[in-house]
C-alpha cells in the first residue's frame, strides 16, 4: 500500500495495489480512533481533480459526525478491502 497523501494528525489517503483509494481519519477527543473509508468513485475523482483539498473536506465531514461514515468503514487484508462496519453502543 502507498501513501499517497497526509495531513498530520487529522487524515492519510493511501492506494492499495489493486487501485483502491483508503482514507484514514483520526477522530474522537479523549480517547482518538481511526476510522477508514474506501473513497467512492466520485471522491476518488474528486481528490485526482483536486488534490488534498477535496481530502480535506471529506475528513472534516468524518470527524464531525464519524458515526454517519461508520457503515463504510473497511479494513485490510492484506492488500484485500473488507468491510468493517463500527457500531456504537450507548
Amino acid at each position: 500500500m502507498k501513501e499517497l497523501a497526509r495531513r498530520p494528525w487529522s487524515w492519510v489517503l493511501y492506494e492499495t495495489s489493486s487501485g483502491h483509494l483508503i482514507l484514514s481519519v483520526i477522530c474522537g477527543t479523549v480517547a482518538s480512533y481511526e476510522v477508514f473509508l474506501e473513497l467512492r468513485s466520485d471522491e476518488a475523482h474528486g481528490y485526482r481533480e483536486l488534490g488534498s483539498s477535496s481530502v480535506d473536506a471529506l475528513a472534516k465531514q468524518v470527524t464531525s459526525d464519524p458515526r454517519k461514515f461508520g457503515a463504510r468503514n473497511v479494513r485490510l487484508q492484506g492488500e484485500e478491502v473488507v468491510a468493517a462496519p463500527l457500531t456504537w453502543h450507548h
